[in-house]
């Protein structure tokens, strides 16, 4: 399955990732799968998987050859820079392993293509598999070796280390010449464009291995002494020292290429073993009494969803999560309902109220489907009296909370501002609002009319702002459907505020320049 987003998305080392892979899963054998199923059942199951999804999986090797088009045009619109939906990102990776496991040669070039437009990227497509098992298991008779792509100086370092592994096995089985692979060896260290740490050498230094070269032995010593791969202890410089002689001594060994996973997918299953066992929904799993348990966005969703905020795909510019979570946020618990068509509107024009369009149909109904069920998640929550936790926290990078609280400003500006005005007259409900806008970073607070000389929140206050929103947002939820929760904001009666004394919000400022400037008295 695709990996998950860059916040959390960390490559293994290759020495855990072997080490993981001697452990046998244990897997029952298939035999409930549906030999009837048809194409339409296998896409549908591919693409909502939730681990690995063994009898659509098994009906997909079966029938690869009729699901090898759609897989194809989702590799031709990934090459074109189109931002994947979760769906299909799915679909692409589980039909490229079952298209693997039946020796579909039409893919070969394809995933040739995908390296060469998105190797930075490619484990968002392909997951953490071994690329290079999937390009020899589809490489036929007519299929060549990448000298060029290990030469560009544009493939991503991991990318080029699963291109190293399909040339060498190329080399081994004959089908590639072993004079232009040694050459290319040779400039690759000689030239050493590559930095110390990057992963391309791990490749470089693995086909020496799996090719017997015992005359590079000394230059690869030589990288290791410069520092190359740092991460590498002695014991994994013996342990290629041993197989390097080994696959010299036999050089017809075919064993040696099952350690690195140089060698075609046979078993489908094997082949995704690295995945581990099957979870459950995240929205089963944890806080079982969440009134918007059923609809709420599972983490992958929300990564999917940074990830897409982030890219050059969204419809008037790039944003960030934390800002569309303010911005839903406000909607939520706004006095009015506001239009889809509003606030669609709104979130995708850019500066000059331009709107552009989103990259593929299916990329803006599952945007939406998202921004849907995350609106409708809130406004559940509030309407339970649940507390509902924004996406940021006490630990939040001040951006990332500043990003919040404009995404929360903008929303309120779909409102006359005559409505919310009525929320910065009440006591309670002002000073809950005035928290979050003081939130703002202070050059838009300047904007806003706030006082120019106004002093960013020292780190403290921030912070207890940030973890008081699930109340906060309550709180102005309430004014306008259930007053009786209003009284969380209220100062006791023995603790009167003066109007020249710090207002409580904690802005640092007198009160009656701050949340009292609209309060009735």
């Amino acid at each position: 399955m695709p990996a998950s987003r860059p916040k959390w998305r960390k490559r293994k080392s290759r020495r855990s990732r072997n080490e993981y892979r001697r452990i046998v899963l244990a897997k029952p054998p298939v035999t409930d799968y549906r030999p009837a199923m048809i194409l339409d059942e296998v896409r549908t199951e591919l693409e909502m998987a939730r681990g690995i999804p063994r009898a659509a999986l098994a009906a997909a090797v079966e029938q690869a050859e009729a699901l090898s088009p759609a897989v194809i045009d989702l590799i031709d619109l990934a090459c074109k820079g189109v931002v994947l939906t979760r769906p299909q990102e799915n679909l692409l990776f589980y039909g490229a392993h079952a298209m693997a496991a039946a020796r579909r040669t039409e893919l070969y070039e394809p995933l040739l293509d995908l390296i060469a437009c998105r190797s930075d990227d490619l484990d968002l497509l392909l997951g953490d598999a071994d690329t290079q098992a999937l390009l020899i298991s589809t490489c036929g008779p007519e299929g060549g070796a990448p000298f060029d792509l290990l030469e560009s100086p544009d493939i991503d370092g991991s990318a080029k280390s699963s291109l190293f592994l399909l040339v060498a096995r190329l080399v081994w089985e004959g089908r590639a010449s072993r004079e232009q692979f040694v050459a290319l060896l040779d400039r690759f260290d000689r030239e050493a464009t590559e930095a110390s740490d990057d992963m391309a050498w791990l490749g470089w230094q693995s086909a020496i291995e799996l090719l017997g070269l015992t005359e590079f032995e000394e230059r690869v010593r030589a990288g290791w002494r410069a520092g190359r791969l740092p991460y590498d202890r002695d014991v994994d410089h013996d342990g290629w020292v041993e197989a390097l002689h080994r696959a010299a001594r036999g050089p017809r060994d075919a064993g040696r290429f099952s350690i690195h996973r140089a060698e075609p997918i046979d078993d489908v299953f094997a082949s995704l073993s690295w995945i581990g066992p099957d979870k459950p929904p995240e929205a089963d799993a944890a806080e079982p009494d969440d009134p918007a348990r059923g609809i709420r966005l599972a983490e992958e969703e929300l990564d999917w969803l940074a990830y897409f905020l982030a890219s050059d795909a969204v419809p008037g510019g790039r944003m960030t999560l934390e800002y569309l979570d303010g911005f839903l946020a406000a909607l939520a618990v706004g006095p009015d309902e506001v239009a889809r068509e509003q606030w669609r509107s709104r979130l995708w024009s850019d500066s000059e109220g331009e709107t552009s369009d989103f990259q593929t149909e299916p990329q803006e109904r599952y945007v939406h489907e998202l921004l849907d069920r995350r609106l409708e998640t809130i406004q559940r929550r509030l309407a339970a009296g649940y507390p509902h936790e924004p996406l940021v926290g006490e630990d939040s990078l001040d951006e990332a909370v500043e990003d919040w609280a404009v995404g929360f400003a903008v929303s309120m500006d779909l409102v006359p501002s005559s409505t919310w005005d009525a929320v910065a007259k009440h006591k309670q409900a002002g000073l809950a609002l005035a928290s979050i806008i003081l939130l703002m970073p202070p050059d838009q607070l300047a904007e806003e009319g706030e006082d120019d000389d106004l002093e960013p929140l020292d780190r403290k206050t921030r912070a207890g702002i940030v973890r008081r929103l699930p109340d906060i947002l309550l709180t102005i939820h309430s004014f306008w459907h259930d007053q009786s929760a209003l009284p969380l904001f209220e100062p006791r009666r023995s603790q009167k505020i003066g109007r020249n004394e710090p207002c409580p919000c904690g802005s640092g400022r007198k009160y009656k320049k701050c949340c009292g400037a609209n309060v009735r008295v």
